[in-house]
């Protein structure tokens, strides 16, 4: 038998625990959710900081960059669901022949970010896949050409070197 005092007690700390397991489950989901948010934010910079590299590593040429809003949908976890954000896309034109940079995301990989290369044509060599988004030991990102070896950063050196032999321009 149970008295009501006893009763009672066992009603309001069931009703307690549940409310602080509800509080910090909402604490937990806004952590997640902030999180995200400056992953995302940091992905957005990034990518945009390499568009006005590359602008000016390729200025001077007859090579036209052309950029486009894409929006990415992310899961953040079971628990949060998913974010949508728009980030840059942008693409590489040199006599028809096109160069796409299709940011995938920054949430959902092993990296803090990650722009897939996609050729359009037959004539061009695809010299490397992707381009990840890594931090750096004194706080920074940088951006690395990434194939089956390892990732190598991206200059205006590299990148020129890239868009040489993505034309087969030797």
């Amino acid at each position: 038998m149970v008295d009501k005092d006893s009763f009672l007690n066992k009603l309001n700390q069931r009703a307690q625990d549940e409310k602080l397991a509800q509080e910090k489950a909402k604490i937990e989901k806004q952590n997640l959710h902030a999180e995200a948010n400056k992953k995302i934010e940091i992905y957005i910079s990034g990518i945009n900081a390499l568009i006005s590299d590359i602008t000016d590593w390729i200025s001077g040429s007859s090579i036209e960059l052309i950029t486009m809003q894409k929006e990415i949908s992310e899961k953040i976890s079971d628990k949060v669901g998913r974010l949508e954000y728009k980030v840059n896309q942008f693409l590489l034109v040199y006599k028809g022949l096109k160069i796409n940079f299709q940011p995938k995301g920054c949430l959902n990989s092993s990296y803090n970010g990650r722009i897939e290369i996609v050729v359009d044509s037959l004539d061009l060599e695809q010299v490397y896949h992707s381009i990840i988004f890594t931090p750096e030991p004194d706080g920074s990102y940088q951006w690395h050409f990434m194939d089956s070896h390892k990732p190598l950063l991206i200059t205006g050196d590299n990148f020129r070197e890239f868009i040489l032999k993505t034309l087969n321009i030797k």
